[in-house]
């Protein structure tokens, strides 16, 4: 028992552990003005939050977070240029239908958008 609660305070009080946010694309599509079409979803499909370093993880793709900011039930991350953002719902709210860790993430390409869905843990 000592071996395990040592062991989970050495994971939980990492600052390196809890500096990054983990979070796993469930479904995606791609927008255009002739309408929406589901997108395979790829191996690396995750996202990684790291805000020591103020970047996010697109699967091997490493992008800054250009700004923060909460809003509602949510925290925004802005990556890239400012034409891209995850959404993060910060707690439960039965009423809406949203659960703790549930994101979108827009990002937008010439004159379409390609959305992602998932979980952040």
């Amino acid at each position: 028992m000592t071996r395990f609660i040592s062991l989970a305070l050495l994971l939980f009080a990492n600052p390196a552990v809890a500096e990054n946010i983990f979070c796993e694309v469930t479904s995606k599509q791609a927008c255009t003005a002739e309408g929406c079409s589901a997108l395979k979803k790829l191996k690396d499909d995750y996202r990684v939050i790291n805000l020591q370093t103020n970047t996010i993880m697109l699967g091997t793709d490493e992008v800054a977070i250009q700004q923060i900011y909460a809003t509602g039930v949510f925290d925004v991350y802005e990556m890239g240029s400012g034409s891209a953002f995850l959404k993060v719902v910060r707690m439960d709210v039965p009423a809406a239908d949203l659960a703790k860790g549930q994101f979108i993430e827009q990002r937008d390409m010439f004159l379409g958008s390609i959305l992602s869905w998932g979980l952040c843990k």
